[in-house]
C-alpha cells in the first residue's frame, strides 16, 4: 500500500469564502462584530479567520448538519433568511420553533466547557457569542435564546467532544444597550 499527497486538490479558504445564495451584499452584523471583537480583545482575536480555515469549516460543517437534522425533526423550525436593521444585514441559525419563542444559535468551539450554566453567560470567553446573539433578539423581538454548542475538547478532562444547551434569557436594557454598540462600532468604522 503506498499514498501519495495531493497538493492543490480543495482549498478550504475557498469552501469557507464561497458564495452564500441567500447572503446579500453589503453590511453584514459579522463585520462589525469581527472589528468589534479585535478592539476589544486584540490578543483573543488578533487571527484572521483565512489563516486557519480548519477551524471555520468545521464550525459550518457543524451549523449545516444540526440545520438540516432540526429541519427534519421539529415542524416550523427553519434556517432564516437574511435580516436587516438600520442598514445591518444579520443570519440567526434558526428560528420557527412553535415550542420556544427565541432563536437558535449553533457554535462548534475548542473553548473548554464551562462547569455550570451561568458560567457560559458571566465567562468573559464567551462575551462575543452574546453579542451576535443579543443583536438577532433585539432584531427579532425575542429575549431568548437557545445556544446549542459543540465542545470539541469537553473540558479537557479528557479531552472528548461534549454537546451542550444552554438557555439564556436577555433583559431588555440588555438587548439595547448591545445594539446601541454595535451601532456606535459601525460609526465609529465608518460603515454606518
Amino acid at each position: 500500500m503506498r499514498a501519495t499527497e495531493v497538493l492543490g486538490d480543495v482549498s478550504l479558504k475557498q469552501v469557507i469564502q464561497r458564495q452564500d445564495p441567500f447572503r446579500s451584499s453589503g453590511l453584514h452584523l459579522s463585520d462589525i462584530l469581527q472589528h468589534l471583537n479585535r478592539t476589544l480583545e486584540p490578543a483573543k482575536f488578533k487571527d484572521d479567520i483565512e489563516e486557519h480555515p480548519e477551524f471555520a469549516v468545521l464550525g459550518l460543517a457543524f451549523e449545516e448538519c444540526l440545520a438540516h437534522a432540526l429541519s427534519l425533526m421539529v415542524p416550523g423550525w427553519e434556517k432564516p433568511g437574511e435580516f436587516s436593521a438600520e442598514g445591518i444585514a444579520m443570519s440567526p441559525d434558526g428560528f420557527g420553533d412553535p415550542e420556544f419563542a427565541g432563536v437558535d444559535e449553533f457554535k462548534a468551539t475548542w473553548k473548554s466547557m464551562p462547569d455550570e450554566a451561568q458560567d457560559f453567560c458571566d465567562h468573559p470567553k464567551f462575551a462575543h457569542y452574546h453579542r451576535q446573539a443579543k443583536s438577532y433578539c433585539r432584531v427579532l423581538g425575542v429575549r431568548k435564546v437557545r445556544f446549542r454548542v459543540l465542545f470539541l475538547c469537553g473540558n479537557y478532562r479528557p479531552s472528548l467532544p461534549v454537546f451542550k444547551t444552554y438557555v439564556v434569557k436577555y433583559t431588555a436594557l440588555e438587548l439595547e444597550e448591545n445594539w446601541q454598540l454595535v451601532l456606535s462600532h459601525g460609526r465609529d468604522m465608518g460603515v454606518l
